[in-house]
């Protein structure tokens, strides 16, 4: 087997974001196509996932020339905009257009793989 002279990099992040004051409103809500829809965008892959009703489970690849946190500043400030605008439930309870609480880097497995 040859290598090439350039490393060949796969970076993937297990990552937790909750609502804010853990509100439980993401039942039903179209938050998942839209996540993947902004990854794709930005050359990131969701290779695990759920959207439970207070938080989101992520096992997200994200490439080496950008940042772990600028990936998440961008997913999290597009998908709360985006949701936010879409249904006035969310922007009841959410003022200033905040909807993430915080986000968290975990380590290990998901799902046991």
């Amino acid at each position: 087997m040859t290598w090439p002279c350039h490393p060949v990099l796969d970076c993937k992040y297990h990552l937790i974001w909750t609502t804010k004051y853990r509100y439980q409103v993401l039942g039903g809500l179209r938050c998942r196509e839209l996540l993947r829809e902004m990854a794709r965008s930005k050359d990131m892959m969701i290779y695990a996932g759920s959207i439970n009703r207070d938080h989101v489970p992520l096992l997200i690849g994200i490439p080496p020339d950008l940042s772990v946190s600028k990936a998440v500043q961008y997913l999290k400030g597009k998908s709360s905009h985006r949701l936010l605008t879409e249904y006035t439930v969310l922007r009841k309870r959410y003022r200033g257009q905040h909807l993430w609480g915080c986000a968290l880097q975990g380590s290990g497995l998901l799902g046991g793989e």
